[in-house]
């Protein structure tokens, strides 16, 4: 597959698309707690591997939990989720500001 799209994206990217959609195929397979487990355990390692300033967490993992949680019924899971990125990324930018959208909607819907 010579010059593919795939080819183009670096690895590290590559391998966040890798478990996201390894965490989709729980889902629709009905393996929410597999899901859940392996989104927590990427969550935690990318906080351990973030090494200072200039270093971001995966909002992937984040946004895709919170969602598990949602669907669910559990807003506390899916606040906290939230929080817990905004309290790891950089407080601007477009990312930041589309978790704080989704932490406000979220907050609405557990009142």
């Amino acid at each position: 597959m010579s010059g593919g799209r795939a080819e183009r994206v670096p690895a590290a990217s590559r391998q966040v698309l890798e478990y996201l959609d390894l965490a989709k195929r729980l889902r629709r397979a009905g393996q929410d707690q597999e899901a859940e487990e392996l989104l927590i355990a990427l969550i935690e390692k990318g906080e351990a591997a973030r090494a200072g300033p200039g270093w971001m967490v995966e909002h992937w993992y984040y946004e895709h939990l919170a969602s598990l949680y949602a669907d669910r019924g559990d807003r506390e899971g899916e606040v906290a989720t939230l929080e817990r990125y905004l309290g790891q990324a950089p407080a601007s930018g477009r990312m930041a500001a589309m978790m704080s959208q989704k932490l406000a909607a979220a907050r609405a819907g557990a009142g």
